[in-house]
């Protein structure tokens, strides 16, 4: 079980789309989370795709969000009472918007706290570095 105290716990997550066939990647994404009492820290650390296009990443589409055509930007989602929990959905779009010939999202990765355990993805329990 993951403590209060613990002064950070941080994941990372990878998003690849491809053509239908898998022959082509379209886009690459990757992100860090860090995790402290009072905030989640985001990081975009990969980002590819195509030229005409750019990405928005957000948790929960939120007010709080990453908006881009290249890797490091970076948000700060914070928890207002560091005792309660919370389930953040970090969410991710992918497209081109004048004219709109494509539009990939997903849903890139998870932070839940259920009862003080911190859990990412699959609800696999959260308890070191990742």
């Amino acid at each position: 079980m993951l403590s209060l105290i613990d002064p950070c716990t941080e994941f990372e997550s990878q998003t690849i789309f491809t053509s239908e066939n898998k022959s082509k990647t379209i886009s690459k994404f990757s992100a860090k989370y860090i995790y402290s009492p009072s905030k989640i820290s985001i990081t975009v650390t990969e980002y590819t795709g195509p030229s005409t296009g750019s990405y928005y990443f957000s948790p929960n589409e939120d007010l709080i969000y990453c908006s881009d055509k290249k890797p490091g930007c970076s948000l700060i989602q914070p928890l207002q009472n560091t005792s309660e929990d919370f389930h953040f959905d970090m969410e991710l779009d992918i497209w081109d918007p004048y004219p709109q010939t494509y539009h990939y999202d997903a849903l890139v990765g998870q932070l839940i706290r259920r009862r003080g355990i911190l859990m990412h993805d699959k609800n696999i329990q959260f308890t070191g570095q990742f």
